[in-house]
């Protein structure tokens, strides 16, 4: 608690005066001791509860602060997200019509083949009908 003799030989010291451990002095100074201990103790106390209540304000605050990434993010997802199906959106389109491209492209040659056989077909049976004339014709 208290070192007496500590006490004594610094007031001997710095102001030249002789005290002893049973002088009232003591007990004025011990009284102090246990004042300033109480004060500190309320202090502490205080200090605490300030600490704790600072403690919940930024539990608070990151949690409003959380909110609002949350909002920010959210807001953010979806302009990504239409941005996203607009691009889908126009490559479908782009593939739609490359689409119909290649069909177009093959469906010429295919019309053409068809055409040719048609007329090839018709030529033959053409050709056929006249052999077949010529063949059971009357001399």
């Amino acid at each position: 608690m208290l070192d007496a003799q500590r006490m004594i030989a610094e007031v001997a010291k710095k102001n030249a005066l002789r005290i002893y451990p049973d002088e009232p002095f003591f007990a004025s100074v011990t009284v102090m001791q246990l004042a300033l201990e109480e004060s500190l103790q309320n202090v502490e106390e205080r200090f605490r509860g300030i600490i704790s209540e600072f403690e919940s304000n930024v539990r608070g605050v990151e949690l409003r602060a959380g909110k609002a990434v949350a909002k920010e993010a959210k807001v953010w997802a979806g302009e990504v997200r239409q941005g996203l199906e607009r691009d889908i959106a126009a490559a479908g389109l782009k593939a739609r019509e490359l689409v119909q491209k290649v069909h177009a492209a093959h469906e010429r040659p295919r019309s053409i083949f068809w055409a040719s056989v048609g007329l090839l077909c018709a030529l033959g049976l053409f050709c056929s009908g006249v052999w077949f004339g010529r063949l059971t014709a009357l001399p």
